[in-house]
């Protein structure tokens, strides 16, 4: 089985061919308060820089993420998002 983590990767690659990108699982630091969910992976820290957000409010670029992650934010407890524009 892929992990929550990988699959939040190739999705955010193959969709907005990401000039940075660092998703960090947090999810270590929570552990004791979702234990009863059966969810290991729960907690994640992403960064992305891309130009698929060159021109978009930062809203908007939430919006994109969310959108994009709409079958795992279910599994995701708390999602922490840096999106920046790609440098012109």
């Amino acid at each position: 089985m892929t992990s929550l983590k990988k699959t939040i990767e190739q999705k955010i690659v193959d969709s907005l061919d990401p000039i940075f990108l660092e998703i960090i699982d947090q999810s270590d630091l929570h552990k004791g308060h979702l234990e009863n969910t059966g969810h290991t992976e729960t907690h994640f820290k992403v960064t992305i820089v891309s130009k698929a957000f060159d021109g978009l409010t930062h809203l908007e670029r939430h919006r994109l993420i969310h959108n994009l992650l709409k079958e795992e934010i279910p599994r995701i407890h708390a999602l922490s998002l840096c999106l920046r524009e790609a440098e012109k």
